[in-house]
């Protein structure tokens, strides 16, 4: 019997140093489950934190896109602006050439003399017309349409070409 006493001492021995080790991997397990949870709760913040940087960032960009779409319609309506006021001085530097005058870009820049009978007519005689002061064949063409681009002078392209690149 004696012999069955120190197995049974042995065995209560080896469990009991089986449940110190146990009592350890239970601590530990519950250390980390608790840093797990403090984890799972810092990435719960940051992705509700991510969460409304991701919604401030959409607002942002609705209104830059919008602003965007603002500014480049004004661009657009500057630049048919642009178009226009480059087509109607090409059509004033091509009745001026027809007149006989030097169409000039430089401010203070000498102009050709205007002819005698245009000089001689009086102002009175077509008082309020936009042809005032010019022949009858210049104020035909002055408001008939504007002629196509190919019957355009260089010169005149050229300048709606710089115009155009600077938009």
């Amino acid at each position: 019997m004696l012999s069955l006493d120190i197995a049974i001492i042995l065995l209560l021995a080896v469990g009991i140093g089986y449940a110190f080790v146990l009592d350890r991997r239970l601590a530990r397990l519950r250390n980390d489950r608790d840093l797990l949870q403090r984890l799972l709760g810092d990435f719960q913040r940051t992705t509700q934190t991510a969460e409304r940087a991701i919604a401030g960032l959409k607002t942002a960009s609705t209104a830059d896109q919008r602003s965007w779409e603002e500014e480049t319609a004004r661009i657009r309506a500057m630049r048919e602006d642009l178009d226009v006021m480059i087509q109607r001085g090409e059509s004033v530097a091509h009745r001026l050439e027809s007149t006989g005058r030097t169409p000039s870009l430089m401010p203070g820049a000498p102009v050709a003399p205007v002819s005698e009978a245009s000089a001689r007519r009086p102002a009175a005689a077509a008082a309020g017309s936009p042809t005032t002061g010019i022949s009858p064949a210049i104020a035909q063409r002055y408001t008939a349409a504007p002629r196509p681009t190919s019957d355009r002078r260089p010169a005149g392209r050229a300048v709606g070409a710089r115009a155009r690149a600077v938009t």
